[in-house]
């Protein structure tokens, strides 16, 4: 294993944080037929990045996970969705003070977990200001959430 810097992210080696790289010899080598495809998921020394940002421990020799390079999710019909620039989109709402847009791969929309931004907000008004704002940004039918639930307490990073 090895780290690479994501230099947009401002994650970098020197640190001890960037990219994950693995590289084994059970581990796919190639794309079949999509050779740009494959130099972009491999390194020129052959590494796999995983898309994962990690943290290196020089004292423990461990990794742990800290970021995703991109939060894609992978929908029941094939499609991908960018989470965390739908939470930029959605946190937009009057009647909205936080949101997390989640995903299930085995269904074909998203849903958003809601803090209100006051107490008389209902779930259908949350829903119909993101619909608002997701014909105002051109998302498309996928990227609207097929429902939403309102949260009583803010989320937290403990």
């Amino acid at each position: 294993m090895k780290l690479e810097d994501c230099v947009d992210l401002n994650y970098f080696v020197k640190d001890n944080v960037g990219q994950l790289c693995v590289k084994s010899t059970t581990l796919f080598q190639e794309y079949l037929g999509d050779a740009e495809r494959t130099a972009r998921a491999f390194t020129d020394d052959g590494y796999y990045r995983t898309g994962d940002v990690a943290r290196y421990d020089p004292a423990t020799k461990r990794y742990s996970i800290v970021d995703r390079v991109a939060n894609f999710v992978k929908l029941a019909q094939g499609v991908f969705v960018a989470l965390d620039a739908l939470d930029t989109v959605f946190v937009q709402a009057p009647a909205v003070a936080q949101v997390c847009v989640c995903a299930d791969g085995l269904q074909d929309r998203v849903v958003a977990l809601v803090v209100p931004a006051h107490d008389d907000v209902t779930e259908q008004l949350v829903l119909d200001e993101l619909r608002q704002l997701a014909r105002a940004n051109e998302l498309k039918a996928w990227e609207i959430p097929g429902a939403v639930a309102l949260l009583s307490e803010p989320f937290s990073v403990a």
